[in-house]
């Protein structure tokens, strides 16, 4: 099978002297690092791990299919999910994955294959297997995202796959269908929208935050499930930092447009979608005045600072073994970890509900007025 692999992390790679090249993170998380006066070390340590393992995992699924004749025409993609999508990719992490069928192969046999070679993708780059809560690992209809959406069809499995298919996913075998199919979702969320008014998506938006919420809702129902506590500490941490991040980077793609006095429109979206959500939050950096910039720039040292603690296998390690944060030892890595969490919290809220105007921005109050409007009632 030829090569159909692109990275949606445009403009990620630049040239050295030596021809060769050298991964960076994202353009405009890097333009935030250097406006801010910033030295995200470990987020950049993380990307380039991150897009080394992604090409490898692309390269053996698409040399499995190659030997398994399955032709390059069948439009069946496996979608990968989590910190390969986000470039924050660490030793032990867990390979998610679906097979997305963008139209339906007259082959049976096709669909098997395409499972077997995200398996190979995963033991390619060593990565964790999925976990068993029946989300990913399995074959979705493109269609289907496109269209469920609330009420009861829309499962808490169909809208955890719609919402992470916009904000964390990465294709390895056919870009220009996974975009195609962001594309769709977002168009499906627009599709009552004003056309001639500039605002925030609020259909699209309210599903977000109904994902944030299912997510801690499903966090505090594995830790009832899990008696001996596994994993507590480590998905307790991550709850609080990179799955927040994400949310928060999110919720800045969706009020974008208002603050900029654009209309949302669903190629735009797909553009958010394209960036780590850390790149969709640093958008800010150039949006904001000095006091928002504040904000901004200890909310990123922190995700750097939970990015180098993560890509540790000796904390991730401590961090499962905590069964509750009580009994986390005093001053270790962990408190610290925790203490961190607590800062971001304090740090996002004073971002999103700062009063400092921004210029040129239709809303007088900048951010808190899209913040109070949107988030809160």
């Amino acid at each position: 099978m030829p090569s159909t692999y692109r990275s949606s992390r445009t403009g990620r790679k630049r040239s050295s002297r030596l021809g060769t090249t050298v991964t960076v993170v994202h353009p405009i998380l890097e333009a935030a690092e250097q406006s801010l006066e910033l030295d995200l070390a470990s987020l950049r340590t993380a990307a380039a791990a991150t897009e080394r393992r992604r090409e490898q995992a692309s390269q053996a699924a698409r040399d499995f299919l190659t030997v398994s004749k399955v032709a390059e025409s069948v439009a069946l993609d496996i979608v990968a999910f989590g910190s390969i999508a986000r470039d924050e990719m660490a030793p032990g992490s867990d390979f998610d994955w679906l097979v997305v069928a963008h139209r339906y192969s007259e082959n049976p046999e096709d669909f098997v294959q395409v499972k077997k070679a995200a398996i190979e993708a995963r033991k390619e780059i060593s990565a964790e297997k999925e976990g068993p809560s029946g989300i990913f690992g399995t074959l979705v209809g493109a269609t289907g995202l496109v269209n469920s959406i609330g009420l009861d069809v829309d499962t808490n499995l169909s809208h955890t796959r719609r919402i992470l298919m916009l904000e964390e996913s990465v294709s390895l075998l056919k870009y220009d269908e996974h975009r195609a199919l962001r594309q769709a979702i977002t168009a499906r969320y627009l599709h009552d929208q004003a056309t001639h008014d500039a605002g925030v998506p609020r259909f699209l938006l309210n599903d977000v935050i109904r994902y944030w919420r299912t997510v801690a809702v499903d966090y505090q129902a594995k830790r009832w499930e899990e008696v001996e506590g596994e994993k507590w500490g480590l998905r307790l941490l991550k709850l609080r930092s990179t799955r927040k991040l994400t949310f928060a980077g999110t919720v800045v793609s969706l009020l974008l447009p208002a603050l900029q006095g654009r209309r949302p429109d669903p190629d735009g979206l797909t553009d958010q979608w394209e960036m780590p959500p850390l790149a969709r939050l640093a958008q800010l950096h150039d949006v904001v005045g000095p006091q928002g910039q504040g904000y901004l720039r200890e909310i990123l040292q922190l995700a750097d600072q939970f990015a180098g603690w993560l890509q540790r296998d000796d904390f991730r390690q401590a961090a499962k073994g905590v069964d509750h944060l009580r009994s986390a030892p005093v001053g270790s890595e962990l408190r610290e970890a925790y203490s961190a969490t607590r800062a971001l919290n304090e740090a996002l809220m004073s971002l999103f509900f700062c009063d400092e105007a921004i210029h040129d921005c239709p809303h007088p109050r900048g951010l808190q007025s899209l913040a109070h409007h949107y988030l809160v009632f």
